[in-house]
């Protein structure tokens, strides 16, 4: 998701500049720019768009910082961005926030994957909601618990120590299947 604050207004300014350069009615281009920030996934896909968009014009400068979903949030909420990406819909508390309105754009789309390290086990394991829920709840702490024929060692649950929008995802998702 991607919000774009005055977006129209400067997208309609960048098009009237161009097409007036175009036609040869100035002697110089005013320049535009777009500065957004936000979630990271995406960050990769952004570079390039922005790289191929400014093959076609250098009327608009376009930056980007990958600083996390929330972050992406409260820059826009703050205004110091135009546009405010993230992996997680802002709340209804932080959509009525925001003064000038939010214009919700999917741009991207991921995965999510669990990944395991059995040293020595040459088949998949496979796990299933369930759980992988008791898993992450604690209550499944060894992998014999998993299935019989596994070696008998201890899990060891690694997760990302920050906040981002794909913990917050995935958290989400353990909240579901566990309740």
């Amino acid at each position: 998701m991607i919000g774009y604050q005055f977006f129209w207004q400067k997208v309609l300014t960048a098009t009237a500049v161009t097409v007036t350069v175009g036609f040869g009615s100035i002697s110089g281009a005013i320049a535009q720019s777009l500065t957004g920030a936000g979630a990271t996934f995406p960050e990769p896909l952004y570079r390039r768009y922005f790289r191929e968009y400014q093959e076609q014009t250098t009327d608009v400068k376009l930056k980007y910082s990958a600083i996390g979903s929330g972050g992406g949030i409260r820059r826009f909420l703050n205004q110091s961005v135009d546009l405010g990406a993230s992996n997680v819909i802002p709340t209804p508390v932080e959509r009525n926030s925001m003064k000038r309105g939010l214009l919700m754009v999917p741009t991207a789309g991921g995965s999510l994957a669990v990944v395991y390290n059995l040293q020595g086990i040459t088949t998949d394991v496979k796990l299933s909601r369930e759980t992988l829920g008791k898993i992450f709840t604690g209550q499944i702490s060894n992998w014999k618990q998993v299935n019989s024929r596994l070696p008998n060692r201890k899990i060891q649950v690694v997760v990302h120590s920050g906040t981002s929008g794909t913990s917050f995802i995935f958290t989400k998702y353990l909240n579901e299947i566990t309740n």
